[in-house]
């Protein structure tokens, strides 16, 4: 089964929260006494003295030579969830780093061929985000970003070949899985049998490629538009 992994992530930052750091005076008996203004009245530090912390959810979509034709394969484990710290560079330029894991799923259920892994993803990046404040006013509710960074992400491909008493899957014709081939000898007393989603094999291991023990990571380019939502000075999303 030739692999050949793609990697499009997506990805979609949620619940920013940024922290702020009061400032405090000392007054001296000669200074006239100045009410201070209260903690929810003013504007607060500039975004540059308050790092963002937050975490987002995204979504991996697969791009290759294994077309995704089950769709319970293929929703069931491509969210992505990451966390990241962000702050001000410029007025109008952040600098970010993020982490992120997920799993790739992929599923082809014929009439062909019948091929399917998942493979857990790890990934750790730096970024830019630009938020066009130089060229538009600042709404203060809506603002867009576009982002560009530099990833290094591992991952592990396996298969689901067998099922939980280790039955061998064997793709009839008819489309049902039976514990024998449906040219072989024992075709006859051949028992129908499910795929139970639990992926079991490494395929780098069992090399059905001949590749061998190929390298399990790789370096990425992350492009993102986002669109954060201030919902108040402290949150948005």
């Amino acid at each position: 089964m030739k692999r050949k992994l793609g990697l499009l992530i997506l990805l979609l930052s949620a619940c920013v929260y940024s922290i702020a750091a009061d400032s405090s005076s000392v007054i001296t008996p000669n200074d006239p006494v100045v009410e201070a203004p209260s903690s929810n009245s003013g504007p607060l530090p500039s975004k540059e003295f308050r790092p963002e912390i937050g975490t987002g959810l995204g979504y991996y979509q697969f791009l290759g030579d294994v077309r995704t034709t089950d769709s319970r394969s293929h929703f069931a484990g491509s969210i992505v969830y990451s966390v990241f710290v962000a702050r001000r560079v410029t007025d109008w330029l952040d600098f970010g780093l993020r982490y992120s894991t997920g799993a790739m799923v992929a599923a082809e259920t014929g009439p062909e061929r019948y091929l399917n892994f998942k493979s857990i993803i790890h990934e750790g990046s730096g970024y830019f985000a630009y938020d066009f404040s130089n060229f538009f006013k600042d709404t203060k509710i809506l603002k867009p970003y576009l982002s560009v960074g530099l990833s290094f992400f591992e991952f592990n491909n396996k298969g689901d070949l067998y099922d939980a008493n280790g039955n061998e899957y064997h793709y009839w014709t008819d489309g049902s899985i039976r514990t024998a081939d449906q040219n072989s000898a024992q075709a006859a007393n051949a028992v129908k049998i499910q795929r139970d989603y639990v992926y079991e094999t490494d395929l780098r291991k069992a090399n059905f490629d001949g590749f061998g023990r190929y390298l399990q990571m790789g370096i990425g380019v992350p492009v993102g538009l986002e669109l954060e939502f201030n919902v108040t000075p402290r949150f948005s999303f």
